[in-house]
């Protein structure tokens, strides 16, 4: 669940929102870093994964979906012309 794929999604973040660029493969990059969090919770639901670390899964997830509801949302640009 916690991979090195998050630091890269931290700079893409600063890049998307700092610059507009790289927007594509950021939300696909958070979706998928949002999928891999639910997979571990559907993981430990049919106790498939015997770790003791669901809460730290449950403290991840909401954050991981929202990383992802925002990078794929339009980004308004407010720029004076």
């Amino acid at each position: 669940m916690f991979n090195p794929l998050w630091l890269l999604l931290g700079v893409l973040i600063a890049v998307y929102f700092s610059t507009g660029k790289a927007a594509r493969f950021t939300g696909y990059l958070a979706t998928g870093l949002a999928a891999l969090c639910v997979l571990a919770l559907v993981s430990h639901a049919v106790m498939v994964s015997r770790q003791a670390n669901l809460a730290i899964i449950l403290l991840a997830l909401p954050a991981a979906l929202v990383i992802a509801w925002i990078t794929w949302t339009p980004r308004a640009t407010n720029r004076a012309r």
